[in-house]
């Protein structure tokens, strides 16, 4: 294990001085040199393939079908917040998007004054039931 946790740290200060393809190139090498179960263990992130992994196990559906499924899932979610719709994922989450309006601001570094144009931003809201599960750690 400590030699996987040396070569990780080689290799992000190698990672750091290349080019982007260089260090994507070298980053999928590394993968493949270290275990990495381990290493996303340590991270403790779960990823869109993993996801895709886990229905396809649940399932029994295709690899194919479920990339599909995953990413009509986002997409529609996506669409209906481009359009201002309320996304609501019962137990789960909820998405909605909040407009914020036109100000004038202040640049950090010069202290000159600035107009920040109006946007719109998603805005994630924690169900009741994972904010209990997660406080209590509960598995499924």
């Amino acid at each position: 294990m400590q030699g996987a946790r040396v070569l990780r740290n080689e290799a992000y200060l190698s990672y750091v001085a290349m080019t982007k393809d260089e260090a994507e190139r070298r980053r999928w090498t590394f993968y493949k040199a270290v275990n990495l179960r381990t290493w996303k263990e340590e991270k403790g992130a779960m990823n869109k393939a993993e996801l895709v992994e886990a229905l396809r196990k649940e399932t029994d559906l295709s690899r194919v079908k479920a990339e599909q499924v995953v990413e009509l899932f986002f997409d529609q979610m996506a669409d209906a917040l481009a359009r201002g719709d309320r996304v609501e994922i019962r137990g789960l989450c909820s998405f909605h998007v909040k407009t914020y309006k036109a100000y004038i601001g202040r640049n950090p570094k010069t202290g000159e004054p600035i107009q920040v144009e109006p946007k719109k931003l998603p805005f994630f809201k924690c169900g009741r039931e994972l904010r209990e599960r997660v406080d209590n750690l509960k598995p499924l």
